[in-house]
């Protein structure tokens, strides 16, 4: 299942629709998603049960098993909070679903950036312009090099050439 390919093993969802007894401005149905991200734990609203990290793994999960090709999806900081295993899923997670549709990802996460077709670098300057540039191989490897360990080292440049193959195989 696609939230195993995403760390969450253990995870269920379920979709509770209840008739109501009369119409109501959104219908006459109450529907309710239900999850739990541990075993231990019982099913319950969404809204309630989910850490923010369960929440963007599980909305990519579901937005991966549709395809919008004429929509843009865009994901800002979608990698808050996970570690470089999961980060890692979550990149590949996005790469399929940019085979059928543009995907834009925000984000700091050198595993992210290191599977992406194209890289931008924002920059803003103490005066407050903002600037934005197309980045080549190079370029992005440098960055993601950065982004591991704060500056360009042998061993930075190495990973980061490591993480870009991953993806150009």
């Amino acid at each position: 299942s696609s939230f195993k390919e995403l760390n969450m093993e253990s995870a269920r969802f379920e979709v509770l629709i209840e008739e109501l007894p009369d119409f109501t401005p959104t219908g006459k149905d109450k529907v309710t998603f239900l999850f739990s991200g541990n075993p231990k734990l019982p099913l319950s609203p969404l809204s309630d049960s989910i850490s923010g990290g369960e929440l963007s793994r599980f909305l990519l999960s579901v937005l991966a098993l549709f395809s919008f090709p004429k929509v843009t999806m865009v994901f800002d900081e979608i990698d808050a909070g996970m570690s470089g295993k999961v980060l890692t899923k979550v990149a590949g997670k996005l790469k399929d679903i940019s085979k059928n549709q543009q995907v834009i990802a925000v984000t700091h996460s050198p595993q992210i950036v290191a599977a992406a077709d194209r890289v931008f670098k924002v920059e803003k300057s103490s005066s407050g312009n903002v600037t934005v540039r197309a980045l080549g191989r190079e370029e992005k490897r440098r960055e993601i090099a950065i982004m591991i360990s704060g500056e360009e080292t042998p061993s930075s440049l190495k990973t980061a050439e490591d993480l870009i193959k991953r993806w150009e195989e």
